[in-house]
């Protein structure tokens, strides 16, 4: 594009801004940066910063970007598949912005890489959007298909569970935006399953997940954007497993009353990150028997009671690492028990960099058979080496938020060199914001 010669380019500009034409005067400007439009053209900082481009915008000149680059979404591609208020094209952020019905880190996938479940779908359709098929029908398909497609469950309820129970060559997954999963068991992975879920709401009137056997080849699930309940307050937990790998993120999990929500055993490993419990009762996180591994960061964990009850003697290598959650007690008198139990030398607790609230309780930690380190508790009678016991000053904790305030001890506070760091937060804001992270789930 030749460059228009300063003294017409000048006018442009003054004319833009002041209404004077005709004044030479030397230009500095940033090269590429947009200025203002002249009916369907844009000007434009040159390359050399030293004068201004007139370009023509063949789709028009938006006064807030420039030169459009789109009018509809035809005219963007992924990357950046989404037309933007008719102007600039960017990234899809939600399923239902792709005609596919998939949006995949920012980019649409093609209808022909999915096969299309809904709850009124036939067995005998071809799993095309147009024509969706049963949920069982559509895993079956998938698993038999090289390359795996993914599996799109649209919108609606589906009475009937997801069951996974065989090996794939790789991971197959899942999206569930908008859908409900009801069953005795919501979802069931067993025999080598390797699974990828996104999205759905499932309830469970025993379990909303079960993951893994003994005496079987591991199960795998990724879990994300999910909401988990119990159909039934005596239900047996939200989520449970063994001989299963979970990495479970961005997710609800919600119960009625008492009740277990994280309950794993032999051989399991459950890595949970920006996670909600909410209960108004007891919400039991759990570990059972032998080589088992838990992980929660980011979190905020509502009324969480917690099992430590490792108990086999030849496995001294289960685990739990809490980090960067905030942990509040309402109901009366709960708190974190950290006595000596069957098989306590044979599984380490860590708490670190934690917010642990007690609203209704004399103090928040009993017992000395856990490890804490830079924590805020409030209350404590009895102080912790190495933690702040002090109010951690909530931003309202009767409407549930559990913000803190910039005058809180927990901000700035957090010892990023312990065992496990984090460079978000429950909300994805980037950690630190300051010198050093906030201690609890939320970064200022």
């Amino acid at each position: 594009m030749a460059s228009v010669p300063t003294r017409h380019s000048r006018s442009a500009m003054s004319t833009a801004r002041s209404g004077a034409v005709d004044e030479c005067i030397a230009v500095i400007c940033d090269p590429g940066t947009f200025e203002t439009c002249r009916g369907d053209r844009a000007i434009t900082c040159n390359g050399s910063g030293n004068d201004y481009d007139l370009i023509q915008c063949p789709l028009g000149c938006e006064p807030t970007v420039g030169c459009r680059s789109c009018s509809t979404d035809q005219d963007c591609s992924n990357p950046t598949p989404i037309c933007e208020q008719a102007a600039t094209c960017r990234a899809c952020e939600i399923d239902d912005e792709c005609a596919s019905r998939v949006c995949d880190i920012g980019s649409c996938v093609s209808e022909t890489d999915v096969v299309y479940a809904s709850p009124q779908g036939s067995d005998e359709t071809d799993c095309s959007l147009q024509a969706p098929c049963t949920a069982g029908r559509a895993i079956t398909l998938a698993r038999a298909s090289i390359p795996l497609p993914k599996v799109r469950m649209l919108p609606g309820v589906y009475s009937d569970p997801l069951v996974f129970d065989q090996a794939t060559i790789t991971t197959l997954e899942v999206i569930a935006t908008g859908a409900t999963i009801l069953g005795f068991t919501a979802i069931e992975l067993r025999t080598g399953a390797d699974v990828k879920l996104r999205g759905p709401e499932l309830v469970g009137r025993n379990f909303a997940v079960s993951c893994g056997q003994t005496d079987e080849p591991s199960s795998r699930l990724q879990l994300s954007d999910a909401t988990l309940s119990a159909a039934a307050e005596d239900s047996s937990a939200l989520i449970t497993g063994a001989n299963c790998s979970f990495d479970v993120s961005r997710t609800v999990l919600r119960r009625g009353g008492d009740g277990a929500v994280i309950l794993i055993a032999s051989d399991a490993a459950f890595r949970g990150d920006r996670l909600h419990v909410i209960s108004p009762g007891l919400a039991g996180i759990g570990l059972l028997f032998r080589h088992v591994s838990l992980v929660i960061t980011n979190s905020i964990l509502e009324n969480p009671q917690f099992l430590f009850a490792t108990n086999d003697s030849t496995a001294p290598d289960s685990s739990v690492r809490l980090a960067f959650n905030t942990m509040v007690f309402t109901s009366p008198g709960n708190g974190i028990l950290c006595q000596p139990n069957s098989g306590s030398a044979h599984r380490s607790v860590v708490f670190e960099n934690n917010i642990l609230f007690a609203a209704s309780a004399t103090s928040v930690v009993e017992g000395d058979d856990c490890t804490f380190t830079n924590n805020v508790i409030f209350p404590q009678e009895v102080p912790i080496a190495n933690n702040t016991i002090a109010d951690p000053m909530f931003v309202d904790v009767a409407t549930g938020d559990f913000r803190v305030l910039p005058t809180s001890p927990a901000v700035g506070a957090a010892d990023p060199t312990l065992s496990i760091s984090t460079d978000h937060d429950f909300q994805n804001t980037p950690r630190p914001q300051g010198p050093a992270p906030d201690i609890g789930a939320f970064e200022q």
